[in-house]
């Protein structure tokens, strides 16, 4: 926020529907956001933490037409008697008892706004957005609820249309890529240098691409 009431210019990923109708591909949502749960795990585990997601979204939802809403108040479940193929579809990706695939496979991941169809594209377009959920560790309920209120918050940012500030198109107008800057850079390095299996280049920018064989840590990035 600046110092006056103005609210900033956030980046929105999809097309506008002015004129009303986007003719094919990803555009605003016609109307609310609604959604349905893929199962009744999903809904079970789920629906605590987006309520708790949706309040706090409230601000712009007092500011704007904006709204979340199930798809049908009476029928969860997105395979429930007239729930409606275009609402978003929301699961957690989780596995009970698979604690490897939880932390290391389990991929969060949402469509962005809403799909237009194309008239070339036949007529079952059914479960075409998807917010896919993988923050909320079975057994870690607990501990895990805050981080997981914060990444639904995330990804119904997505779900409205909104894509990450550092993939605008314009990006590269404000922000410069540091990737010495990234938690774990030096010790990287260090491994891709020791391994007699890459070809080595004392120039930096070869350096860092060779480091995609050397994963490191990059949550915690300093810009």
């Amino acid at each position: 926020m600046s110092g006056n009431k103005h609210l900033l210019k956030r980046w929105y990923g999809v097309k506008s529907l002015h004129p009303p109708q986007v003719l094919q591909g990803y555009g605003q949502w016609p109307g609310a956001i609604r959604y349905c749960w893929k199962d009744q795990r999903s809904h079970d585990r789920l629906t605590p933490i987006l309520e708790q997601a949706i309040t706090r979204w409230q601000p712009a939802m007092r500011d704007s037409t904006l709204d979340f809403q199930l798809d049908r108040k009476d029928s969860p479940l997105c395979s429930g008697h007239g729930v409606r193929g275009d609402a978003l579809v929301i699961s957690d990706e989780t596995r009970d008892t698979d604690r490897w695939y939880n932390e290391h496979a389990c991929a969060t991941r949402t469509t962005t706004g809403y799909y237009y169809p194309g008239k070339d594209e036949g007529d079952d377009h059914s479960g075409r957005h998807t917010l896919k959920f993988c923050h909320l560790m079975p057994g870690a309920e607990e501990q895990d609820t805050a981080t997981a209120v914060v990444a639904m918050m995330h990804e119904l940012g997505h779900a409205v249309g909104l894509t990450h500030e550092h993939q605008r198109a314009d990006r590269d107008k404000y922000l410069k890529f540091r990737c010495q800057n990234l938690e774990g850079f030096d010790e990287a390095i260090k491994d891709v240098e020791g391994d007699d299996n890459l070809f080595g280049d004392e120039d930096l920018n070869m350096r860092v691409t060779l480091m995609q064989a050397s994963p490191f840590p990059s949550e915690a990035a300093r810009f």
